[in-house]
């Protein structure tokens, strides 16, 4: 990306402002990105990496690489932070990071796995995990510690693209085709 420039949307005020963002890399490939705190996190699974860039006015400067040697996130799609980051490997499995190392961290097992998944939404430390696998047609909700609370299905979810999740009403809405869903995840 080198240096490049983006907007970022203030839902309250619904207005846009110009952010650059400052990359030592041209050749960074950005799988996800998520804002926490004064921060830009970009995962870039191609270099294995998640880039920490500090918010400085208008721009995001000062790049480094978050992942202490060692950890690897290059079969990751998505990833989200809660104070701890979260990441989605390709093959099903959900990996947890705190101060740049790997944590002691499990799901419990189910069937189908997670493989495929795309999306992950972990907001806040008190907050469910919130899956999005439209391979498998579904959404998975694991408690904070990696537990399952409810697996949801239906064959709309096969074009499922994005999801969010509202946790004042602890709602789910999923973006499929031209359609919002919304899913209540009270336990």
């Amino acid at each position: 990306i080198g240096t490049a420039d983006f907007v970022q949307f203030n839902p309250v005020l619904e207005k846009t402002t110009p952010v650059t963002i400052e990359l030592k890399d041209d050749d960074v490939v950005v799988a996800d990105l998520d804002v926490f705190g004064d921060r830009l996190y970009l995962l870039s699974a191609k270099q294995n990496r998640i880039i920490r860039l500090q918010k400085s006015g208008s721009s995001y400067t000062t790049p480094t690489n978050w992942l202490n040697d060692g950890e690897t996130v290059s079969t990751a799609g998505a990833f989200d932070i809660d104070g701890s980051i979260y990441t989605l490997p390709s093959e099903g499995a959900i990996n947890k990071y705190d101060a740049g190392a790997k944590s002691d961290f499990t799901i419990d097992p189910f069937t189908p796995s997670l493989a495929g998944a795309t999306r992950l939404i972990k907001n806040d430390p008190t907050d469910p995990l919130i899956i999005l696998n439209s391979t498998t047609q579904r959404i998975v909700v694991l408690e904070a510690d990696g537990t399952l609370r409810a697996q949801y299905s239906s064959p709309a979810f096969a074009q499922a693209t994005d999801l969010v999740y509202d946790a004042a009403t602890a709602t789910v809405y999923v973006a499929a085709g031209n359609k919002v869903y919304s899913i209540s995840t009270l336990p």
